[in-house]
């Protein structure tokens, strides 16, 4: 029987292949690579890798405010992500 950190590193090489044909592609910044970091970046953090996480988060928040209206979803959606991921390593350091 699978375990869900098995399942989840499934997730992340299939998530890492989806990458990497994204970034083939799409040019640098485009917000479907972006989505793709993020998604990258959602997997990472179920797997409790949070010191990946917050690259994945930050580099498609750049591309997101490259091609997207400050207000949008995405921007706003990863800007809180990244304020949660830093609220979350911080409690896990305190607890270290």
């Amino acid at each position: 029987m699978p375990t869900v950190q098995g399942e989840y590193g499934r997730a992340l090489e299939y998530q890492l292949k989806s990458l990497n044909i994204t970034e083939k592609l799409f040019p640098l910044g485009h917000p479907s690579l972006a989505f793709s970091l993020n998604n990258t970046a959602d997997v990472y953090e179920k797997m409790n890798n949070l010191n990946i996480v917050l690259e994945y988060y930050e580099r498609a928040l750049i591309m997101y405010k490259q091609f997207l209206p400050k207000e949008h979803l995405d921007i706003v959606r990863t800007e809180e992500d990244i304020i949660l991921l830093k609220e979350k390593r911080k409690l896990q350091q305190q607890h270290d």
